[in-house]
């Protein structure tokens, strides 16, 4: 089976925090019979620890995103300084959709693996036939929502992520959870 794994943390030998070891637990189990394509966003930090994860998959594409104004300002420099101006627009949610599209044509993605809540996306990129599973590490309106406890302002913003994580849910053909508590959340947020 082809495995497609998006995901927003790059899982490598040594990550510092447990979605990302347990992400390369299942990376590892899986590519022993399977070939597994990840997908993974990167930062300064971490896109060196990239070739420590390469000998485990069949390939490893990095999407170096620009998240805050200052790094989008950065990227547009470095294009313009190395004549490069047609990478001026670039965007990341293009590189993931045109990797979904390459994969799929090339008849290398039976499965989409999407890690974590933000990832769940994707899931309606896949095409008709692949199997499509979001892995919920941790449901993420539940984290937000203990920090709206002291911040009332931001219960909009909750109610918008927990509508958005139950339609990535509704999307997927199989959901992960880690928790008693999340699982009875989706299935109570996903009938049937």
């Amino acid at each position: 089976m082809n495995i497609v794994v998006l995901t927003p943390y790059l899982p490598y030998p040594g990550v510092p925090h447990g979605g990302g070891a347990d992400l390369l637990a299942w990376l590892r189990f899986l590519s022993r019979r399977h070939g597994v394509r990840v997908l993974s966003f990167v930062d300064a930090a971490t896109e060196p620890h990239a070739e420590a994860l390469r000998p485990l998959v069949a390939e490893l594409r990095l999407v170096r995103p620009a998240v805050t104004l200052s790094q989008k300002l950065v990227h547009a420099r470095a294009a313009l300084r190395s004549g490069q101006w047609r990478t001026l627009g670039r965007r990341a949610e293009s590189e993931v959709l045109a990797a979904l599209a390459g994969w799929h044509a090339a008849g290398q993605m039976d499965t989409l693996y999407c890690a974590w809540t933000e990832m769940g996306r994707y899931l309606r990129h896949a095409p008709p036939g692949v199997v499509r599973v979001l892995d919920e590490v941790d449901l993420r309106w539940r984290a937000e929502a203990a920090d709206a406890l002291n911040a009332p302002w931001r219960w909009a913003a909750v109610w918008r992520r927990r509508q958005a994580e139950r339609d990535y849910c509704r999307a997927a053909h199989v959901v992960v959870t880690r928790s008693a508590r999340d699982a009875a959340w989706v299935s109570t947020a996903v009938p049937g």
